[in-house]
């Protein structure tokens, strides 16, 4: 029948997924912060970018990143 097709076919409700927990804070709510999602590559090469976007970014006002961090 009709209404057996719709109910297999049926997503699951958003309600019911489990987010991953790295998209959680230490309370287990959602982050609500931007994420950057970067292709497999080194250690080194990741800090290069990251350091470039911080020492681009608008809020950023001494050019370079602290090293003591």
């Amino acid at each position: 029948s009709q209404w057996g097709r719709n109910q297999v076919n049926a997503n699951p409700s958003p309600a019911k997924s489990v987010p991953h927990p790295e998209l959680l804070d230490d309370s287990g709510n959602p982050i609500n912060e931007p994420l950057l999602v970067m292709r497999s590559m080194t250690v080194e090469d990741a800090r290069q970018q990251l350091d470039a976007i911080y020492n681009s970014s608008p809020g950023n006002t001494k050019g370079t990143p602290e090293e003591n961090q």
